[in-house]
């Protein structure tokens, strides 16, 4: 009953404030989007199988290859948080470059353990100004990732 009342909440808030979309059509194939930043935001990375970005809404791999999530900050919102997965089982965390991350990109690196299915997300809210009222909502990036053998 709290989620059901969580989401209505924040439907109703997106609805009174206007249209915020984030991803893509998960039966259209992703493509490749002019970086906002020096990491890129699809195709192979050094060391990576599988590259995606806040535009991304699903994502396959096999066992033993290794994911980067890069998520840049919408605008107006805060930076994301960072992107956990939702069994490390099936996808694990790993030694991530987000050292080398430029202010406002989020980044998060996994490895495929074992077949099956699990999601990845993060959330981001309102960058508000200090002492200024400040709408009070947040905003979920998802990503379903299929590990396969």
């Amino acid at each position: 009953m709290k989620k059901l009342f969580v989401a209505a909440s924040l439907a109703l808030l997106l609805v009174g404030c206007g249209r915020y979309t984030i991803g893509q059509n998960p039966a259209a194939s992703p493509t490749p989007s002019p970086a906002q930043s020096p990491l890129p935001t699809m195709g192979p990375v050094a060391g990576f199988d599988v590259v995606v970005s806040e535009k991304d809404q699903v994502a396959q791999l096999h066992t033993g290859q290794r994911l980067l999530v890069v998520l840049h900050a919408p605008a107006n919102l805060r930076q994301w948080s960072h992107p956990l997965s939702g069994d490390k089982s099936i996808l694990a965390p790993i030694v991530d470059p987000a050292a080398a991350a430029p202010i406002g990109v989020t980044v998060a690196a996994f490895q495929a353990m074992a077949p099956g299915e699990v999601q990845v997300s993060a959330v981001t809210g309102p960058n508000c100004v200090a002492g200024q009222a400040c709408p009070m909502f947040a905003v979920e990036y998802t990503l379903r990732v299929s590990v396969i053998p």
